[in-house]
């Protein structure tokens, strides 16, 4: 059985942050990215799950529709360049977020439009169900549902799993939910930046934190903690790096260094 594993450094590396980091740090962004402090008030109120348009300059180079898959909106997007050929294929695309942020249209919609141009798919981006008002249990059975629907229309070879951060964690977890489940296997999964391991278990972690700009580590775990909902937290859908790779599409994994 081969698996991603955690190696957990003897020695914390040593990291100095650049000027950038520093200044990026010193406007005090890292502790307000996430709310923490509204993740109680969000359990007793719900938010509404994002539905919007992009911007109409993004309309220009992609069409958009909507549909509704158990209550959640599921987007289409499909490039609309002045090359009539046919599509390479299919595209999912899960967004970043800590699981607990909806999809950030000044982000995501330009991220989208961009891959779905350059690679000439089609792409789905399903707006999952997000924490703390749900846990994982609640993102694989609708996630399973969208995906079924797809291979209905795409050849499961035509078809790419991909997401950014969380997204590129919920990606690779969505690739061991299918093997459970008995569905096929899309061609490949794109990971940005992918959270595997939603408990950062490995000591570097900690001396990276000191120096990263953007990301609290603090509130990241009490996020990840919401997600898991008082599961394992070395569960494949919840931390995907756990899990066996047997079966699992081609990875290809985009991430960056301190």
């Amino acid at each position: 059985m081969t698996t991603l594993a955690y190696v957990a450094v003897s020695d914390p590396p040593a990291v100095k942050a650049t000027p950038a980091q520093w200044l990026i740090r010193q406007s005090g962004i890292r502790n307000r990215l996430i709310p923490v402090g509204k993740f109680d008030h969000w359990v007793t109120h719900p938010r509404s799950p994002y539905s919007g348009r992009p911007a109409k300059r993004l309309l220009r180079r992609v069409d958009v529709s909507r549909a509704d898959v158990a209550g959640l909106p599921v987007y289409e997007v499909t490039p609309r360049l002045s090359d009539t050929g046919p599509l390479n294929g299919h595209l999912v695309y899960l967004h970043g977020g800590a699981y607990v942020m909806d999809f950030i249209p000044g982000v995501h919609w330009p991220v989208v439009a961009r891959l779905a141009c350059i690679l000439r798919r089609s792409i789905t981006v399903p707006i999952y169900p997000l924490a703390p008002e749900y846990s994982y249990r609640a993102v694989f059975p609708f996630l399973l549902k969208v995906y079924q629907g797809i291979v209905e229309h795409h050849p499961p070879d035509s078809v790419v799993i991909a997401g950014d951060s969380a997204g590129g964690g919920m990606a690779l977890a969505l690739c061991h939910a299918l093997r459970t489940a008995g569905l096929p296997q899309p061609r490949d999964a794109l990971l940005l930046s992918p959270w595997m391991d939603i408990a950062f278990s490995d000591r570097a972690v900690d001396a990276v934190a000191q120096i990263d700009p953007l990301l609290n580590v603090d509130h990241l775990r009490t996020a990840g903690l919401r997600y898991a909902d008082g599961d394992p937290l070395d569960s494949p859908l919840v931390s995907p790096g756990a899990g066996s790779l047997a079966g699992l599409p081609r990875l290809t994994i985009f991430t960056g260094t301190p």
